[in-house]
This record gives structure tokens, sequence and C-alpha cells, in this order.
């Protein structure tokens, strides 16, 4: 982190430029330097993993990336994919299942993105059925309803494969599922473009309270982040 007396957009620009994560102008609140140097430390905990499962960047790699942007102030969309019931279907059908299940996923993420330019996107693995996703904006939108119509027309495939379509087949035409378990993801999105924003774990949090609330109304699929 910089802390520099030096505020102008040039000298901000050239140090970040130079390797730096973060860069304070002085004069600073001391609160403001503590949050953001608990953030780094963070995201910079195991910044080089990748994810054995998935062959994705790791947790960490994702946040110190998102921080960077942050710290930039660069516009972006972040979203967060979670794989519903994977617990249930782990459960049901072994973990070497469930692993296939998330590979599944994880290159359909990678092939929904073909087309954007190099940089433009990131995925990562959070962990379980856990991704996150960093979009340009503008692509944002179409990107994450691609990935939602992929998977959904890929299921019963899917389920076929575990010798499970035909019952997939009668609960997607009504029949009551009986702890069956229907994998089905919720997509939540949102856009950094404030200033106020000063970490990762911010934007995450937004996101957690989208989740809550998609999941208090039973509203899998995708959402996103209006506010202005």
């Amino acid at each position: 982190m910089l802390l520099s007396a030096m505020s102008n957009d040039e000298e901000v620009s050239h140090g970040l430029a130079q390797g730096a994560d973060d860069y304070v102008t002085k004069p600073f609140d001391i609160n403001n330097v503590l949050r953001r140097v608990e953030s780094l430390l963070r995201t910079n905990a195991d910044v080089h993993a990748i994810d054995d499962t998935t062959s994705l960047p790791g947790a960490a790699a994702v946040k110190r990336e998102v921080q960077k942007r942050v710290c930039r102030q660069e516009v972006f969309s972040l979203a967060c994919i979670e794989l519903m019931r994977l617990r249930e279907f782990g459960f049901k059908l072994g973990g070497d299942a469930r692993n296939r299940v998330v590979r599944h996923l994880a290159r359909g993420l990678t092939v929904c993105a073909e087309g954007l330019s190099e940089g433009e996107f990131v995925a990562g693995h959070m962990g379980g059925g856990y991704f996150a996703c960093l979009v340009n904006p503008e692509h944002a939108e179409p990107y994450c309803l691609r990935v939602h119509e992929v998977w959904q027309s890929h299921l019963s495939s899917l389920y076929d494969h575990f010798n499970m379509g035909e019952a997939y087949r009668q609960i997607v035409g009504g029949k009551p599922d009986k702890g069956f378990p229907l994998l089905s993801l919720l997509v939540c999105v949102t856009t950094h473009h404030q200033r106020d924003i000063l970490s990762s774990q911010e934007l995450f949090e937004i996101l957690m309270k989208m989740r809550n609330n998609a999941l208090a109304s039973n509203s899998p699929g995708v959402h996103f982040d209006r506010r202005a």
C-alpha cells in the first residue's frame, strides 16, 4: 500500500502500475487505512492457489482480484453463482458425483464466456458449490442469463449420466420430488461503481444480502442489483 501526499490521477495511476495493491493519499483517516490494510491481509493469503477440483483460481485469488479493481476504482460486475442442493446430491450419490457436477458447472462458466476479451472475464471457485465471476458490466446480464439457460438445458443429460434422468423428467413434468436432489442455480450480480466501497468484502456482503433475500422468497434464478 502506498501512502502519498501526491493525489492527482496521474500519480495514483503510476503508483498502482508499479505493482501496489492500494494507494492512499494524505491527509488520511486512520480507520480508513486500517480497513484497507485488513482487506489486503485477507486477500493476499494463498493468492496463487488453484482449486484442485475445478482448475480455476481459488477464493483467495478471486478476492485479491476484486480488491485490486476496487482500489483502482474500476467499474466491473461481480456475480456469485451458487449450485443449490449440492449437499443433498452428494449425500445421495457420493463425493465423486458431487465433484463431477461442480466441474461441469466450472466448464460451463468458462464456455459461456467465449467471445469476451482477455482480462474482461475472471472466474473462480470459492469452494463447494460456490463460484464468483468478474465481468464487464455491459456483458454481465447476458452472460449470467446464458449461464443459467445453459445449465437448465444440460440438466436432463446430466441426470441421465447418473441414471436419474427419468426421475428428473417426471419432476419437471409436475411429479412431487420426494427428496429428489434437484440441482438449480442461484445467481446474484452487483456492479461496482461507487467510490465509497473500499474492499472486496463489502461487495460480497451486498451479494450475501441478495442471496438471503432470494432464499427467503424461494426464488432461484438470476438476480441483479438494480440500485443506481
